[in-house]
């Protein structure tokens, strides 16, 4: 589980928006925040809530991954580990 919500983007971004991050969960240790957008998670691209789900159930436990988010107009890279 990542522990987020997710808020609805606007119709021009084709990725996912966190909403929320719950306290002690993998996004919050791995560092994601509230506005990150989501566009990859472990190399395959994020377009849809669906599609962040589908990526997460093929992380085994104890795996780290990259995940590309653009936060505040910049990209950048933040690890979790499951």
């Amino acid at each position: 589980m990542l522990g987020v919500t997710l808020r609805a983007p606007p119709a021009d971004i084709e990725a996912v928006i966190v909403g929320d991050v719950a306290p002690g969960s993998v996004a919050d240790l791995g560092g994601l925040a509230p506005g990150d957008v989501i566009r990859s998670l472990a190399g395959r691209p994020v377009f849809t809530p669906p599609d962040l789900a589908a990526a997460v159930r093929r992380i085994p436990p104890g795996a780290s991954v990259e995940v590309l988010v653009t936060r505040d107009g910049a990209d950048r890279t933040v690890q979790l580990r499951f």
